[in-house]
């Protein structure tokens, strides 16, 4: 019993404290999740496999928790492993944005994501994206199409960095205006 309760604070003297983790692996991570293989997400990071994987062992082992199920040469995040790449990304993505923000060159680093809801005045909407990648660009965006409610709850949750619908929002915190005479909205 004694050396159960030594092991287990053995254990914890050694988890890292926040201040300490190691970014550039939880980048890599990132990576590897995205691309679901170490070999993919080397070529993209121009390391070697072997070396890629070494990180990834470091970071769990350092985070005491198994990130992915390994299937032959796919991985598959965990339960805790996929948590971790949520937040992760939505930490990268900020990061990128904040490089955006703050440079006097546009970077083009952050993605925009807009989401669009189907509706009569849809070519108005993407007359306005083009827009504004004329007066922005050059920039990386991501559009789609979505259902109102999922707009709303994707601009809330900083999936959408804006949208358009022809709804009014329901969520007063969402603010909108709507476009000229048409029925679209801009959030």
């Amino acid at each position: 019993m004694d050396t159960e309760r030594s092991k287990d604070t053995r254990k914890r003297s050694k988890t890292l404290r926040g201040d300490q983790i190691n970014w550039n692996q939880m980048f890599y991570f990132c990576e590897i999740a995205t691309y679901g293989a170490i070999k993919d997400a080397a070529a993209k990071l121009r390391l070697t496999s072997p070396t890629l994987s070494q990180h990834l062992a470091q970071l769990e082992d350092d985070l005491d928790i198994k990130l992915f199920h390994r299937h032959h040469r796919k991985l598959v995040l965990t339960e805790q492993g996929a948590r971790l790449f949520q937040y992760a990304k939505q930490m990268f993505d900020m990061g990128r944005r904040l490089v955006d923000v703050v440079s006097p060159i546009p970077l083009g680093c952050y993605p925009i994501s807009i989401g669009l809801v189907p509706c009569p005045s849809m070519q108005l909407a993407y007359t306005l994206v083009d827009l504004y990648l004329s007066e922005y660009g050059p920039i990386n965006v991501r559009a789609s199409q979505t259902k109102h409610d999922e707009l709303e709850r994707g601009i809330l949750e900083a999936r959408y960095d804006f949208g358009f619908s022809d709804h009014a929002p329901d969520r007063p915190e969402i603010k909108s205006q709507l476009i000229s005479s048409s029925m679209l909205s801009f959030y």
